[in-house]
């Protein structure tokens, strides 16, 4: 029973690393102004480690015998 908690726990976290993945870098295509390449350089270095992140959070729940959701379907639930 705990061990569903904790898997389900860290597919929430999955789930929403992916969407706050996606919410970066969407901003980091529509970034406009006179600071364009700072901020577009940051956000671009902000989404590259969330992806990290996401393989991290994957992997650990592989190592102890959880499933990570994969379908868009499954993070935005």
């Amino acid at each position: 029973m705990q061990q569903n908690k904790v898997n389900a726990s860290m597919n929430e976290l999955l789930g929403s690393l992916v969407a706050f993945y996606h919410k970066l870098q969407s901003y980091h295509w529509y970034v406009t102004g006179h600071a364009f390449f700072t901020i577009h350089a940051q956000l671009e270095s902000y989404y590259d480690e969330v992806n990290e992140e996401i393989d991290e959070v994957a992997e650990a729940l592989l190592k102890i015998g959880g499933k990570p959701v994969s379908r868009m379907s499954e993070f935005l639930a």
